[in-house]
């Protein structure tokens, strides 16, 4: 199990809601184990006696979660394994949030080997809309920063999910499980009205625009690495189904992602701007009252 003096180690060392905290309340790491004398014995997480916090029951699969305390205020519960830290979130009990830090898509992770991301998001919102849990820790929020990326092994690079999922789905991937645009004001995290709208308008946008209104065949015709039969199929989809919304062309063209995500990369962000799609930022929320 991993020890409470190495999960604090990997937080403080990243841009994570547990560095925010104990450098403003304790200004650094070592007045915050001189004041709390938290972490000066490599004891083991999950309050110390191994067992865990939480149990999550998912799809007929036990997965459990352990606890970890920074300060009376701040918590961490986490579910790991030996090779990933697979979900990860953060706690403030001040200001009633709790914050989605890591959610690591390795098949290690879950016990079913689909859809792994998909999978542990929504086994951290059983938990954290659990009855259990919300009485334990009373918060009213959930939010997390939406960097999130799929790797595309025949470029060696990571495709941009938020701007994929907008252009196969018409909102982000965490936008899909009621995520929404928010920001700070003052002390308080806030829906990003702005960003709404243009959330908002990009969900219409999706759902109207098809394969003919735009010329989607300069946008593969371009492609380096384009194959002459696959430049003729495309050209035959678009004749065939003139109708066919934009969306749904891109979701099936990806559904084998591993074979058509080097040509989807040369072209998916010029795409995502040409046809009017706006960013929406990277920080989401989500009210739970």
């Amino acid at each position: 199990m991993l020890s409470h003096k190495n999960l604090i180690k990997y937080l403080l060392t990243r841009k994570t809601q547990t560095n925010k905290y104990i450098t403003k309340k304790y200004l650094n790491y070592q007045i915050y184990l001189e004041k709390t004398q938290n972490n000066l014995i490599e004891k083991q997480t999950g309050g110390g006696t191994g067992k865990p916090a939480f149990i999550v029951n998912y799809q007929n699969h036990a997965y459990e979660f352990y606890e970890d305390v920074v300060d009376e205020n701040f918590f961490i519960l986490y579910s790991m394994d030996k090779k990933s830290k697979c979900i990860v979130i953060q706690f403030d009990k001040e200001e009633k949030t709790a914050t989605i830090q890591n959610i690591e898509a390795n098949k290690s992770c879950v016990l079913d080997n689909h859809k792994i991301g998909s999978t542990l998001l929504q086994i951290a919102l059983k938990l954290l809309l659990g009855g259990k849990f919300t009485k334990k820790y009373n918060i009213d929020k959930v939010v997390l920063t939406d960097d999130s990326e799929k790797y595309c092994k025949a470029i060696g690079e990571s495709i941009d999910m938020k701007i994929m999922s907008v252009l196969t789905t018409g909102e982000t991937w965490y936008g899909r499980y009621g995520f929404r645009p928010v920001k700070i004001k003052g002390s308080q995290v806030i829906l990003n009205e702005e960003f709404n709208a243009k959330y908002n308008e990009n969900i219409k946008l999706m759902n109207k625009l098809t394969i003919s209104d735009i010329p989607l065949i300069n946008y593969f015709t371009n492609c380096k690495t384009i194959k002459p039969e696959q430049l003729f199929a495309i050209k035959k989809i678009i004749l065939k189904n003139p109708q066919m919304l934009l969306k749904d062309f891109l979701n099936k063209m990806l559904k084998d992602f591993d074979s058509t995500c080097e040509l989807f990369s040369q072209f998916y962000i010029e795409l995502f701007e040409n046809i009017g799609l706006k960013q929406t930022g990277t920080f989401y929320g989500y009210f739970l009252k």
